[in-house]
């Protein structure tokens, strides 16, 4: 008479949901800069992202009320595209705009390295991320005060090079 062992092997843990992702990362973010907010941080469609016009691929947006209430939207159709890195830059670059109230930042070193998480390109960032990942994580943190009193702000971070600020 034969009869298989159970397998003792553990099964692989399922990955998380995007919406699991995101609470992750923002609670990366509240741990990093004991941060206190509640935030509506979801997800929306790319036509909802894109709906200002402009051009390029917007992939993350934080509004700003006039009742000082805040929103994130991050785009669904391209989370499922990027790397963890890219989603994490993405987060913290928008948490920046509604926790720190940082505007964007397009200023590069002389050799194209951005000097700010706040560059409102995505790519170049994650680029140099692993390098200069503590700079960048403490960079973030000085705040810049809003100078614009017109709302709602509404910041877009584009994928692929464009960037607008829409009052």
């Amino acid at each position: 008479m034969s009869f298989e062992l159970p397998s003792t092997t553990t099964p692989p843990a399922a990955a998380p949901t995007k919406e699991e992702e995101l609470a992750q990362l923002t609670l990366a973010f509240k741990t990093r800069y004991t941060a206190s907010f509640s935030y509506v941080i979801d997800f929306k469609p790319s036509s909802y992202m894109n709906s200002g016009g402009g051009g390029g691929t917007v992939v993350g947006v934080c509004e700003v009320y006039s009742d000082g209430s805040k929103q994130i939207h991050m785009n669904q159709d391209w989370w499922p595209t990027a790397t963890q890195l890219k989603k994490m830059v993405l987060a913290f670059h928008e948490l920046g705009h509604c926790y720190f109230q940082r505007a964007h930042d397009s200023r590069t070193y002389s050799g194209g390295r951005p000097y700010s998480m706040m560059n409102p390109i995505v790519d170049p960032v994650a680029f140099y991320f692993s390098a200069y990942s503590a700079y960048y994580l403490d960079e973030l943190k000085n705040p810049m005060a809003l100078s614009i009193q017109n709302y709602p702000i509404t910041y877009k971070t584009y994928s692929d090079g464009f960037c607008d600020e829409e009052f």
